[in-house]
C-alpha cells in the first residue's frame, strides 16, 4: 500500500531551575507541533503484513509540561504534569476505513478527531523517605502513582478502542546494607490492579472482524537483588 511522507515541525521553549542549594528543582516547557501528511495505520487484509499505513492530513499538537522535585532532609517528593491538545485540523476531510460488520470499505470523516495515544492531561508523583538504621544500613519506602485522562488508540476515535481515565499506583521498599554494594528491593506494581490497555485495535485481517487488545501488567509483586562491585 503506497503512502506519502510525514513532516513534523516542532517548537519548544523551556526552563530548568534549581533552588535552595539544589534541594528544589522546577522544570517547565511549552511546545507546539504541526503535522503534514500524518501517517496512521490500520489492520487490513489488502496487504500481506496485515498492517496498512495511510496518510490523513494535517494535525496540531500543543501543550505544556512541568516537573517539581523537592529534597527535604531524608524525604524526596517528585511531581510531573502534562497537558496536551492534539487534534486533526477541521478540514482534513474523510479517509477510508472498513465496516466492522461487512468488511466493506467506507469513508469516515476524521476532522477534529483526537490523535492516538494523547491523553489531554496526565500527572505522576512519588514520595519516598530514607531511614538510616543504627548498623549503617538504610531502608527506603516509596509510593508513586499515575493519573491519566481518557485517550484513543485509533485516529477514527472509535469508542471500542478508547482507554478510559485511570489511576494506578506502585509501592517499593529498598534495603541497602552497610557497605552499599548489595541492594534488595521489594515491590508491588499496579497495586490498584487496574486494567489498562497497552494497545487496542480493530483487526480486519480476521473474518469476522475482531478487536485485538493488549493490556499493561496487572498487580505484580516481587523481589529484586542487585550487587555493585
Amino acid at each position: 500500500m503506497d503512502y506519502g511522507q510525514e513532516n513534523v515541525f516542532s517548537w519548544e521553549l523551556g526552563t530548568k531551575n534549581r533552588f535552595a542549594d539544589n534541594k528544589l528543582q522546577l522544570n517547565a516547557d511549552i511546545f507546539y507541533q504541526t503535522y503534514n501528511g500524518y501517517q496512521a495505520s490500520q489492520a487490513s487484509p489488502v496487504v500481506s503484513s496485515g498492517s496498512g499505513v495511510f496518510n490523513i492530513g494535517s494535525a496540531k499538537i500543543y501543550g505544556a509540561e512541568a516537573q517539581f522535585v523537592a529534597l527535604l532532609g531524608a524525604a524526596r517528593f517528585d511531581l510531573n504534569g502534562t497537558y496536551v491538545h492534539a487534534q486533526f485540523d477541521n478540514n482534513v476531510g474523510t479517509v477510508s476505513s472498513t465496516d466492522p460488520l461487512t468488511g466493506a470499505s467506507i469513508s469516515r470523516d476524521v476532522s477534529g478527531n483526537e490523535l492516538p495515544n494523547a491523553p489531554r492531561f496526565a500527572v505522576t508523583g512519588g514520595l519516598e523517605y530514607r531511614l538510616d538504621l543504627p548498623n549503617g544500613s538504610s531502608l527506603t519506602p516509596r509510593i508513586d502513582g499515575k493519573f491519566s485522562t481518557s485517550y484513543y488508540y485509533s485516529v477514527f476515535n472509535d469508542p471500542d478502542t478508547r482507554q478510559k481515565s485511570f489511576a494506578t499506583g506502585n509501592l517499593q521498599l529498598t534495603y541497602i546494607p552497610q557497605g552499599k554494594k548489595l541492594q534488595l528491593v521489594a515491590f508491588v506494581r499496579n497495586f490498584t490492579d487496574k486494567a489498562v490497555f497497552a494497545n487496542a485495535a480493530r483487526n480486519f485481517t480476521a473474518q469476522p472482524a475482531i478487536n485485538v487488545y493488549e493490556f499493561q501488567p496487572p498487580r505484580t509483586y516481587g523481589v529484586r537483588v542487585s550487587f555493585n562491585y
